[in-house]
């Protein structure tokens, strides 16, 4: 470990130890005030990056965060910037060259996503490069510039909250701290240089000020920072914290995670008091305290958290100074959180306190979207119970019903409605209706937080009734792996609890406080007709089996019967899911091309999905959720079943004919067994698949036109294509 007061500017390719793969970056934070103690803390961080075999500077990708808290009012905001090069390097990794342990179809799907319609706002697409030099070291990229004066370094940006310009001459106080390969804890880490304790001048917005900063230097190999080794195809993050303490102590704190299964493969501390030489220590704990969820990526982070460092007899707690410290980051690990916040504790018998700094990295990574979604499941499912409770209250019956004008029996409306109802919650189920009302209309532009509970309570309560009543009508024996509410509970209870969710999720419109009036009333309007459409597809669906004889099959056969049964679907299936697209652009206020766009890919979604739903009644894999070949027995003229009819031999079409067309056979285990082989045998599974998945992506390509690329559009599309390629009990 060294000290030094110059900085060092050596040349890219002499700093990173590797010819690929490389990667440098410097990050600045700070604090400043003008005289009437008005202050900002900042980030500025500016990323170099060259991968596989690019030697020359022009192939050098750059990426840009800028971070700003006001503290007066926990307003946070930031930039995020890249340019083409990073882009156009970067994004094959995420192509096949390089998968790791994350996700692929989460992947992939990114990766599809930033080559066609850029990176995920708000990150920016630049059109400009990058002037960078060595000698003096300097970098300017538009109206941000870095470069190293005689006693310290010069930063300029424009500040992201409210577009001001900001000059500052940052000075260190002491020596530099130098961490490199050989003395790191990890034998493939970067050289970290930094400077923890800086006095801050100049002028933010014509005002002059005054503050402390924070200078950090960062070089090496990507693979032995960002990859365990020696699996280097496992992804690692960070929780670091950058800390000040009043009486002059500095700390670096840096725990190395595999962030699949959150396990610590490195630590290291730097702790230099006073003048005296800085040390490295590496027994010590982090333990997080509390945690927050982003509203934009959902990602749960740990945001304060307890150091305790036994040697020098340190115990640290950091609290931030706003929870929302999230900034979106290239790539798919989606955001960081890097924030503001202060330390206090003690060292030894004596109290201390001081600023710091907490920077979470790898928390965004999508290792398994499926479990990923589970998180998001749990966070439905409260709001769900919070709107309508598995033990109704006297003040939840006023909500429902009103005031009553004699008095009101709460236990008798526990056990006649919500218990079946939460009796069929409680098996799960993918709530994949509430998630694509959240995508679609984060994907809007509209952070979803304040009208998640009315996307959740109109999406899913409704459909829970629906698979109440269907099984009724179906006759079906098992829901979700477990027998069906009318048979546990009775038809008459599981009529009346089914029907009373197609009414009391719509009472969370009335009073919404974020809704206009006219928003409220056409949202009304827009799922009473949905709804409509919901029933009449039912009917038509009960018109087909109620009537399956050998004659009229033959008879439908000849009356374009396919596109009849995708219009049943369009109305059984896709109305509620169009309705949900419908909500999203009245909340978002959506220009009408936008409204038709997003209409039309919600309905060719729910088709696409009532298609594959339909091929999954033929799969041995629902693991008894569903009984296999129901559709079958039930006498379902389903799409998979008429491509089966179109597509197999005369012989074997009349067979297939007449299982279908005689209850005894349809219901015979032998003949149900013959017809469901004679599906499977007939192509018509991945056909209806093909068709389902070629839907998707046409419609997606026309939503992209009118969307751009974001955060949630890309979990949208994740969504989507996961739900089309995976067996789901829904």
């Amino acid at each position: 470990m060294s000290d030094s007061l110059g900085f060092d500017d050596r040349s890219f390719s002499s700093e990173c130890p590797h010819e690929t793969d490389a990667l440098e970056w410097w990050f600045l934070h700070g604090y400043y005030e003008n005289a009437s103690k008005e202050g900002r803390y900042f980030m500025a961080s500016v990323f170099r990056s060259r991968v596989a075999n690019d030697t020359s500077d022009s192939d050098h990708g750059w990426f840009l965060l800028l971070s700003v808290l006001n503290p007066t009012l926990s307003q946070h905001r930031f930039h995020s910037r890249i340019d083409r090069v990073i882009r156009n390097l970067a994004t094959p990794k995420y192509t096949g060259k390089w998968q790791g342990n994350l996700d692929r179809l989460i992947v992939e799907t990114y990766a599809d996503e930033v080559l066609k319609y850029g990176p995920p706002r708000p990150i920016r697409l630049a059109d400009t490069s990058v002037a960078a030099s060595t000698d003096p070291f300097r970098i300017v990229w538009d109206d941000f510039s870095l470069h190293q004066l005689e006693d310290g370094f010069q930063i300029n940006y424009m500040e992201p909250d409210r577009g001001c310009n900001c000059r500052f001459h940052i000075k260190p106080l002491r020596p530099r701290i130098v961490i490199d390969q050989t003395e790191s804890p990890r034998a493939d880490a970067m050289t970290y240089a930094s400077y923890p304790t800086m006095e801050l001048r100049g002028d933010a917005a014509g005002e002059e000020v005054t503050g402390w900063a924070w200078f950090d230097h960062q070089w090496g190999s990507v693979k032995g920072w960002f990859f365990r080794n020696p699996e280097k195809d496992r992804l690692l993050g960070w929780d670091w914290l950058g800390i000040n303490l009043e009486d002059g102590t500095e700390l670096i704190v840096m725990l190395h995670r595999d962030m699949e299964c959150m396990e610590p493969v490195s630590r290291f501390a730097v702790l230099r008091r006073g003048n005296d030489r800085p040390c490295v220590l590496t027994d010590f704990t982090m333990t997080p305290r509390r945690y927050w969820t982003s509203e934009v990526t959902r990602v749960r982070y740990p945001v304060e958290w307890q150091v305790d460092i036994p040697g020098i007899g340190l115990i640290l707690h950091f609290e931030p100074l706003s929870d929302d410290q999230e900034i979106a980051v290239f790539g798919v690990m989606r955001a960081i959180w890097e924030g503001a916040g202060r330390v206090s504790g003690t060292m030894g018998d004596t109290a201390v306190s001081g600023r710091a700094r907490l920077e979470l990295h790898g928390y965004g990574h999508i290792f398994d979207f499926n479990k990923h979604i589970d998180g998001l499941i749990d966070h439905i499912d409260r709001h769900i119970e919070d709107y309508l409770p598995r033990t109704i209250s006297e003040a939840q019956l006023q909500i429902y019903v009103g005031e009553p004008s004699w008095k009101h029996e709460p236990s008798a409306y526990t056990e006649m409605i919500t218990r079946p109802v939460w009796d069929m919650l409680s098996r799960g189920g993918k709530h994949w209706r509430p998630l694509f009302g959240m995508f679609m209309l984060g994907s809007l532009g509209v952070t979803s937080g304040l009208f998640d509970r009315l996307i959740c309570v109109i999406s899913e309560l409704p459909h829970v009734g629906t698979l109440i009543v269907d099984d009724i009508e179906d006759k079906s024996r098992v829901r979700r792996g477990q027998e069906c509410v009318h048979l546990r509970y009775g038809d008459d209870l599981a009529i009346n609890a089914g029907n009373a969710l197609y009414f009391v999720p719509y009472l969370i419109l009335e009073n919404h406080p974020h809704l206009t009036g006219a928003q409220r009333l056409r949202m009304y309007e827009i799922m009473v007709k949905r709804l409509s459409q919901a029933h009449f597809g039912q009917a038509l669906d009960l018109y087909w089996s109620r009537n399956m004889t050998p004659s009229n099959l033959q008879h439908w056969m000849h009356d374009s019967i396919g596109p009849k049964i995708l219009q049943m679907y369009a109305y059984k299936t896709a109305a509620v899911v169009e309705g949900l697209a419908e909500l999203a652009c009245v909340i978002a206020q959506a220009e009408d091309g936008v409204r038709e766009t997003c209409l039309t890919f919600g309905r060719a979604f729910g088709v696409a999905f009532q298609i594959v739903d339909d091929v999954n009644d033929f799969s041995e894999s629902h693991h008894g959720t569903k009984v296999r070949g129901e559709d079958i027995s039930s006498a379902k003229l389903t799409y998979v079943v008429w491509r089966a009819l179109e597509q197999l031999s005369e012989a074997k079409r009349s067979r297939l004919k007449d299982i279908l067309g005689s209850e005894e056979l349809r219901h015979g285990e032998e003949s149900l067994q013959e017809a469901i082989d004679l599906v499977h045998r007939s192509g018509a599974i991945e056909s209806c698949r093909n068709m389902a998945k070629t839907t998707l992506h046409r419609e997606w390509e026309r939503l992209s036109e009118k969307l751009p690329s974001s955060e949630p559009k890309i979990m949208l599309r994740t969504l989507c294509e996961s739900l089309l390629s995976v067996v789901h009990d829904v």
